[in-house]
C-alpha cells in the first residue's frame, strides 16, 4: 500500500516536472519565434522606409531634370536608372510647352540604340501607359491625350551620322561611302599617278633608274587591299608612308602623290565616309548656324560620344542656338579604343548644368553594393529592390569553367526560364570560345539569321562537291564566282578532301574571302562557322548536318562586354573575371585601367535578378603579349 502510493506521488512528480519543463521549452520558442518576428518586422521596415526614400528621391530627380529651366543640362544617370524613360517624359513636357515637335531632335550612337528610341515613341502612341508612367505625368501636370500622341509621333530620332547626312543632302552630299567603296578610288589614284609618271607631268627631271624605281613601288601600292588603306583617313602622307613603304628613299613623296590624287577623287565623287560627314557637318553649322530649324536635341548615352560626335553637338549649341541635353553614364564609357571618349558637357558648352539619376530600377541592393565597389566613384548607386547576392565562384580550368557555365543555362531553360532572359558574357571573343562550343553541344547556342545563311551555302557546297552530277534546286551558286586560279585550286583540294570537316574548312575559308567583308558582324559569323567545323563529322551527308543545324534560331545570348552595353536580361553570368583578361594585360596606363574598369561595371550590372561571376586560372596570349602569360588570381576590381 505504501509502495503504491508512493509510486503515484513519484508519477505525479514527474508528470509536473516535465509540465514544468514543456512550459518551459514552449516559452522559449515563443520567446525565438517573437524575436525572429521583430527582426523581419525591423527589416521589413527598414526596407520599406529605404525604398520609400529611394522612391522620393528619383520622384524629386526626374522631375527637376524633366521640368529644368536651363538651356543645357547633362543627366548623370546610373546603369538601370531609366534613361530613356527620363527623355520621354522631357520630350512630352516639351511639346505640352508648345514647342513643336518636328524641332525635337533625339539623337543616338548606333542604329540599336535609336531603334530603341523609336520603338519606344511608338510605345507612347499607341498602347496604355505603365502605372509609374502615368503617375509622374500626373506629377508634372502632364496628359498623354490625342493631340499630345499626334505629336509625339512627329519627333525625330536618328543617329549622329543620319543628322549630318541630312544636313548635307542639299549642299551636294550622294550619301556615306564606305572603306571597302572607296577603295576602287583608291586605286585610280595609283593608277593616274603612273600615268602621270610616264607622261613626265609630275617629277619631270627625275632620272630613268629612280624612275623605275617610284614605278615599282607605285605598283606595290596598287595590291594593297580594303583593309590596309584604311588608314588613308587617320593618318599623314609620313606616317602612310612608314606604313605602306618602310624604309623606302622618297616614300613620303610618292604616297603624297597618291593622297592627293585620291582626295580629288574623292570630292568629285560626292560620297562622305563617317568622319568626314561629321567634320562637314560641324563646318556647315559653324558657317550657316543653322540646323534645320531644329531648337531642342536629347542625346542619348552621351558618354560614347568621340570627339568629331562631339564637335557636332557642340555646334548645335554654341552656333545653331539649340537647347542640348545630354543623358549619359561616365563609368560605362568602354569604347575607347575606338575613339570614344567621356568629356563633360560643360567643357563644351559653357553654362551646363548637373542633374543625378542615382536609383537603379534594373539592380537588387547587393548588386548595386557590388557595382558601387567596382566603380569607386564618390556618388553611389541606390536600389529598390532586395534580392540574393552575386556569387563569385573558382574553377580549376577553363574547360571546367565553359561546362559550369553551359549546365547552369541549360539549368535555368528546364525550369521554363525564356532563353531571352538569360546571357553568359566575357572580356573577349576568344574567353567566350570553348562556352560557345560547349553550348553548342547542347542545342543552346542561338545562330542569328546571316550565320544560318552562310551555314546552308557553305554546307550546300559540301553537297554539291561531293555529288557533282546533283541538281538540287537548293544547292548555292556562289561557287561560280571563284575566279581565281588559287581559288579554284582550294575547291579542287575540297573535292578530294576525305571527310566532311576537312571540306567545310576549305569550304569555309573560301566564303569568306570571297562574300564576306571584313566588319564585326561578318566576323562573327566566321566565329560560329569554327565552332560548327568539329562538329560535322557526326553527321553522314552535309544535308543532315543542315537539318541540325538550321533549328538553332535562338538560344541563350553569349557575347563580348562590349556588345551587351545596353542590354539586360534576368540572369547574368560573366566569365573570366580574372586579372589579365579583366582588366586586359596591355591596359598599363591610368586611362586604360580606369576604362577596364568601366568595362567590369559593365558587365556586373547586366542583371535582374541573378548575378553570378567566374574565373580560373588560364594562359593568355594577347595581341600586344611577346610571350603566354599565365593569370591564376582574381579581377583586381573583385577583391
Amino acid at each position: 500500500m505504501i509502495t503504491k502510493s508512493m509510486n503515484e506521488a513519484l508519477k505525479g512528480r514527474n508528470m509536473a516536472i516535465e509540465s514544468t519543463t514543456s512550459t518551459s521549452a514552449r516559452h522559449s520558442h515563443a520567446l525565438k519565434r517573437n524575436r525572429a518576428m521583430r527582426k523581419r518586422v525591423n527589416r521589413h521596415a527598414e526596407s520599406f522606409h529605404d525604398k520609400r526614400f529611394a522612391m522620393d528621391c528619383t520622384e524629386k530627380e526626374v522631375d527637376a531634370i524633366v521640368c529644368s529651366p536651363h538651356k543645357h543640362v547633362e543627366v548623370m544617370a546610373v546603369a538601370g536608372s531609366g534613361k530613356t524613360h527620363t527623355l520621354m517624359m522631357r520630350i512630352l513636357y516639351l511639346i505640352v510647352n508648345k514647342v513643336d515637335p518636328e524641332k525635337i531632335l533625339l539623337l543616338g550612337f548606333t542604329n540599336a540604340s535609336v531603334d530603341n528610341l523609336n520603338d519606344r515613341i511608338r510605345e507612347w502612341c499607341d498602347a496604355p501607359l505603365a502605372e509609374h508612367t502615368q503617375r509622374a505625368l500626373e506629377r508634372n501636370g502632364l496628359s498623354l491625350n490625342a493631340q499630345i500622341r499626334k505629336g509625339l509621333i512627329r519627333v525625330q530620332a536618328k543617329t549622329v551620322h543620319g543628322f549630318a547626312l541630312n544636313l548635307l543632302r542639299p549642299q551636294g552630299c550622294k550619301g556615306i561611302a564606305t572603306h571597302a567603296e572607296r577603295h576602287p578610288l583608291f586605286k585610280h589614284a595609283v593608277d593616274s599617278v603612273l600615268r602621270r609618271l610616264e607622261s613626265k607631268t609630275v617629277w619631270p627631271r627625275m632620272g630613268a633608274s629612280l624612275r623605275q624605281t617610284v614605278r615599282n613601288h607605285l605598283t606595290e601600292l596598287g595590291k594593297l587591299g580594303a583593309n590596309k588603306t584604311e588608314a588613308i583617313y587617320e593618318m599623314d602622307a609620313t606616317e602612310l608612308a612608314q606604313l605602306w613603304l618602310p624604309g623606302v628613299d622618297h616614300g613620303e613623296r610618292i604616297v603624297a602623290k597618291v593622297v592627293e590624287a585620291f582626295n580629288t577623287l574623292c570630292t568629285t565623287d560626292g560620297k562622305f565616309t563617317y568622319d568626314e560627314l561629321l567634320i562637314g557637318a560641324s563646318e556647315y553649322l559653324k558657317k550657316h548656324r543653322t540646323a534645320h530649324d531644329v531648337t531642342h536635341v536629347l542625346v542619348d548615352e552621351y558618354q560614347d560620344c568621340d570627339s568629331a560626335q562631339r564637335n557636332v553637338i557642340r555646334n548645335l549649341g554654341l552656333f545653331a542656338g539649340c537647347s542640348v541635353m545630354a543623358v549619359g553614364d561616365p563609368d560605362q564609357a568602354i569604347f575607347g579604343f575606338s575613339g570614344g571618349g567621356y568629356k563633360p558637357l560643360k567643357n563644351l558648352l559653357k553654362g551646363s548644368v548637373n542633374y543625378p539619376l542615382s536609383v537603379s530600377f534594373r539592380l537588387t541592393k547587393p548588386m548595386a553594393d557590388l557595382a558601387n565597389a567596382v566603380r569607386k566613384s564618390d556618388a553611389s548607386i541606390q536600389a529598390l529592390r532586395g534580392g540574393s547576392k552575386p556569387k563569385t565562384l573558382r574553377f580549376p580550368s577553363e574547360q571546367s569553367q565553359a561546362n559550369f557555365a553551359a549546365s547552369w543555362a541549360e539549368r535555368l531553360l528546364n525550369q521554363e526560364v525564356p532563353k531571352n532572359q538569360v546571357a553568359v558574357i566575357g572580356r573577349t571573343h576568344a574567353s567566350l570560345k570553348m562556352l560557345r562550343r560547349a553550348l553548342l553541344k547542347k542545342g543552346l547556342l542561338g545562330f542569328d539569321l546571316k550565320t544560318l545563311v552562310a551555314l546552308k551555302k557553305v554546307l550546300h557546297a559540301c553537297e554539291m562537291i561531293s555529288r557533282p552530277t546533283s541538281t538540287n534546286s537548293w544547292m548555292p551558286n556562289w561557287l561560280g564566282t571563284l575566279a581565281n586560279d588559287h581559288q579554284k585550286k582550294q575547291l579542287r583540294n575540297a573535292a578530294k578532301a576525305h571527310c566532311m570537316m576537312s571540306r567545310f574548312r576549305i569550304l569555309r575559308q573560301l566564303y569568306w574571302r570571297t562574300q564576306c567583308a571584313m566588319n564585326d558582324a561578318e566576323k562573327t559569323i566566321l566565329k560560329d562557322l569554327e565552332l560548327v567545323e568539329p562538329l560535322l563529322n557526326a553527321f553522314e551527308t552535309p544535308l543532315q548536318a543542315w537539318c541540325h543545324f538550321k533549328s538553332f534560331d535562338g538560344g541563350v545570348s553569349v557575347m563580348t562586354v562590349h556588345a551587351a552595353k545596353g542590354k539586360e536580361w534576368d540572369h547574368v553570368m560573366v566569365i573570366g573575371a580574372v586579372d589579365g583578361l579583366m582588366p586586359i594585360q596591355y591596359a598599363i596606363d591610368q586611362k586604360r585601367l580606369k576604362e577596364e574598369r568601366n568595362v567590369m561595371y559593365v558587365a556586373v550590372t547586366r542583371a535582374r535578378v541573378n548575378l553570378t561571376i567566374l574565373w580560373c586560372p588560364m594562359t593568355h596570349v594577347g595581341r600586344f603579349a611577346k610571350q603566354s602569360v599565365e593569370l591564376n588570381q582574381i579581377s583586381r576590381f573583385l577583391r
